[in-house]
């Protein structure tokens, strides 16, 4: 278990797929999107109140990707499932946002991302490891997709 197989690549790109396929896979589709209702009712206990989510596993190095996922559910229009509701999914995005960018040393000098956690660490790399395998975190900036009045930017932010 991981946040590349739990949260960034298998939940949201089955969300992203689920947006793109809906015409021509409708039946797949919903199926991913409650895959993604259930899989945020536990996920949100990945997160502290300020924003930062539990260090485990290889994929810490692709960094804030980890919190993709609620990005990806307002861009596929999956609504939160309750107790969840977007006011509290915008603050747990945002939070780890915000953690994610107090962290200075997540890069080298020429402004790239670096391989590690929040510093450069070379030994959580394994040998598929390249510089461009951070930037799997890219996929959480989805909600930039969204409409001015989508929900997620109309909803304040709640912790």
């Amino acid at each position: 278990m991981d946040y590349y197989s739990g949260s960034f690549a298998i939940q949201t790109t089955q969300l992203i797929y689920s947006r793109g396929a809906q015409d021509f896979d409708p039946e797949r589709c919903e199926q991913y999107r409650a895959r993604a209702r259930e899989f945020a009712v536990t996920f949100v206990h990945y997160f502290d109140p300020q924003g930062r989510a539990i260090p485990f596993g290889r994929s810490t190095t692709y960094r804030f990707a980890m919190a993709a996922f609620w990005g990806a559910m307002a861009f596929a229009n999956v609504d939160p499932p309750a107790p969840l509701s977007w006011d509290i999914v915008k603050g747990l995005l945002l939070r780890h946002l915000r953690w994610w960018a107090g962290q200075r040393s997540i890069f080298s000098c020429d402004g790239c991302l670096t391989i590690g956690y929040t510093y450069p660490n070379m030994f959580m790399t394994e040998n598929y490891n390249s510089p461009g395998l951070p930037y799997w975190c890219c996929l959480t900036f989805l909600p930039l997709a969204l409409d001015d009045h989508h929900v997620f930017w109309t909803t304040p932010e709640e912790p």
